[in-house]
């Protein structure tokens, strides 16, 4: 008996016409045909970056969103990225405003998954990430995250 594998388009793989780290991280395409390309290609799953959420949020809500990614058999939905979560100050701020927004969004989208980092390599003390970790963890498993 042949085990089916269920496959996830991480964003990047449907981007199309996005640059990444730049103020055009985007996708060129519409949602919808990202969706129902990645289901004709055989996957189950989808990724989303932020500013391509917030991007499809201008003409598209969650809840439409989450419609699509139905309709195309999506399982599996990816959020990404989430960055200084481990920091403080104003860095801080804004990761805490970030993640109340992919929280939300991953609440509607049924996302199981948020990818984190930090792309700039900022020094930041190992316990103090640690920490920072758990802490944004525990705030994600409260939502099924």
């Amino acid at each position: 008996m042949k085990q089916e594998i269920e496959l996830l388009a991480s964003y990047w793989t449907l981007a199309g016409g996005a640059e990444p780290h730049t103020d055009r991280e985007y996708s060129a395409f519409e949602f919808r045909d990202r969706v129902e390309a990645a289901a004709r290609a055989g996957f189950q799953g989808f990724g989303i970056w932020h500013a391509d959420l917030y991007h499809t949020l201008e003409s598209s809500s969650l809840e439409e969103m989450k419609q699509i990614l139905d309709d195309n058999g999506m399982k599996h939905v990816e959020l990404e990225f989430l960055r200084d979560w481990f920091r403080d100050g104003e860095e801080k701020k804004q990761s805490d405003l970030e993640k109340k927004k992919l929280f939300e969004a991953a609440c509607v989208l049924n996302a199981h998954h948020l990818k984190v980092g930090d792309f700039e390599r900022k020094i930041t003390p190992m316990p103090r990430l640690i920490e920072s970790f758990a802490a944004l963890c525990a705030d994600a498993a409260e939502l099924g995250i």
